[in-house]
């Protein structure tokens, strides 16, 4: 049962990180601003912890939840965020928002157009625009990107997250029995 349970909270929990970060990057689209940089940081990171510290509460009952486990779970909570963010990325790039990518790539290659020549700036565009428009692409650079990011900080949400295995409480051996053979 807590195989599946396992599986079924790094899916859905994975999909609310998604919702966060497809809201913050679509906001950041029309309204550039590092403040919005910082509080999408903010609430990442602290969503990853929630979530992980809920994880290990709930399932590292008499056994603990350990490090490992933390970053287990971390990892593929990020793998389903990776691609569902994946696929909000190839809507919006190649339907929704497509004006603000052509933009934004057109912009990116009028800064580097004076570093190469004609031949191999034709050649940077077509690479460049493959790789901003690829399907494939476009989710295997956000499923690398989400689990980048959660690992990074999960290395220090894990830390504060496990849960430790509970110590036994076993009589000290070195102590004298206070018994003295009574069976009282």
């Amino acid at each position: 049962m807590e195989k599946t349970n396992f599986w079924d909270d790094a899916a859905r929990w994975g999909a609310l990180m998604a919702v966060v970060q497809i809201l913050f990057s679509t906001v950041g689209l029309f309204w550039k601003s590092q403040v919005l940089s910082l509080l999408s940081l903010a609430v990442f990171i602290t969503l990853l912890f929630v979530l992980t510290k809920r994880r290990a509460l709930l399932y590292g009952n008499e056994d603990g939840y350990s490090y490992g486990q933390c970053m287990k779970y971390i990892f593929w909570m990020m793998c389903f965020s990776g691609i569902l963010v994946g696929a909000w990325e190839i809507a919006a790039r190649r339907l929704l928002f497509t004006a603000y990518y052509e933009a934004a790539l057109e912009e990116s290659l009028k800064m580097v157009s004076s570093l190469y020549g004609p031949a191999q700036m034709e050649m940077a565009v077509s690479m460049a625009r493959s790789m901003l428009f690829s399907p494939i692409w476009i989710v295997v650079l956000s499923i690398l990107g989400s689990v980048i990011q959660g690992c990074f900080f999960g290395l220090f949400v894990s830390a504060f997250a496990k849960r430790e295995m509970p110590w036994p409480n076993h009589q000290d051996e070195d102590q004298p029995n206070t018994n003295n053979g009574s069976n009282e």
